[in-house]
């Protein structure tokens, strides 16, 4: 007579990305962008918006990146380095009844004609990543009125990959962070039967 030795299972959870929302954050970043051009840039002086530009990498260090490292320490360490940012930040409508944009006419980075037909979208029809927080004036007075993304997926396959610029006021932005995994879980293997 033989008897198998009951053995543990041990079941795996992959990690789980969830999205956390840092729109005041971003809002903060717009806020402080957006006076210190409007009150320390000279209108027009184009040496003065390069350096305003490395400016607005710092705010964006500061006021974004570092808080959210503290808070997630499940992002890359490396984030404050990277330039690949558009993995880690979505822009979703802010109303499920769709909300107006400017979808740019093709899918070039360098296209500046902001007039394809669809000027709708809802939350459940594109995957927009964070490109940027935009304003038409670049060295007059400044609004900072448009965060400017990338469509990703959509309900609408002919705008997958072009660019988008949403109106603040009608957006949120989510940080894309994933939850640590949890310990293997044990599952107690069925009891054995002696055979005879």
């Amino acid at each position: 007579m033989s008897i198998l030795t009951p053995c543990v299972v041990f079941q795996s959870v992959k990690p789980v990305t969830v999205q956390i929302d840092v729109t005041h954050r971003f809002n903060q970043l717009r806020e402080a962008s957006r006076h210190l051009r409007n009150t320390c840039c000279e209108s027009g002086n184009w040496e003065a918006e390069d350096f305003f530009g490395q400016i607005d990498r710092l705010l964006l260090e500061v006021l974004v990146l570092y808080p959210l490292l503290r808070e997630h320490p499940t992002l890359p360490q490396d984030l404050i380095q990277r330039r690949d940012l558009d993995r880690y930040f979505r822009i979703q409508p802010s109303s499920e009844y769709g909300i107006p944009v400017m979808i740019a006419r093709d899918s070039s980075t360098h296209c500046g004609y902001w007039d394809h037909p669809i000027i709708t979208l809802k939350p459940t029809e594109a995957e927009i990543s964070f490109l940027e927080i935009f304003d038409w004036d670049q060295v007059g007075f400044r609004e900072m009125k448009f965060f400017m993304g990338r469509i990703d997926a959509s309900a609408y396959p002919e705008i997958i990959g072009h660019r988008v610029l949403i109106e603040c006021i009608y957006s949120k932005i989510f940080a894309l962070v994933e939850k640590p995994l949890p310990a293997l879980t044990p599952i107690p293997a069925a009891p054995q039967t002696p055979s005879p």
